[in-house]
């Protein structure tokens, strides 16, 4: 039981991992290039104050133990949702601008050619 237990930690620590590494490709993605470094910077430091939170989470458990995971769960739901809101980007080149950026995910007008038979 103590094997399973701790091969299941090994394997969600690499998930956790994982995660980590594919949301900073995908958030340098979504940035333009005029305001990556910055961009980047914010969400990091947002990152990184959310994760100086968790230990009250742990003295959440202490209270009642059960409120943690209903707050990480809510979390995670939302984060999710907020992810599906995003647009995808495959195939397409990074913008260079803000306005490019905010043509990601519009279609292109395309102007319609009358054809005329005479």
């Amino acid at each position: 039981m103590v094997y399973a237990r701790l091969a299941m930690m090994f394997i969600a620590r690499f998930c956790v991992v994982i995660t980590t590494a594919v949301m900073w490709v995908f958030t340098i993605e979504l940035l333009p290039t005029a305001v990556r470094g910055f961009g980047l910077s914010v969400c990091f430091f947002v990152g990184r104050s959310s994760a100086s939170l968790a230990p009250f989470l742990r003295d959440l458990a202490d209270i009642y133990n059960p409120a943690s995971f209903f707050v990480l769960a809510i979390l995670t739901a939302i984060g999710g949702l907020v992810v599906r809101l995003a647009l995808e980007t495959f195939g397409q080149p990074l913008p260079d601008s803000l306005p490019e950026a905010d043509q990601i995910g519009k279609k292109k007008k395309r102007k319609k050619k009358l054809a005329l038979s005479v």
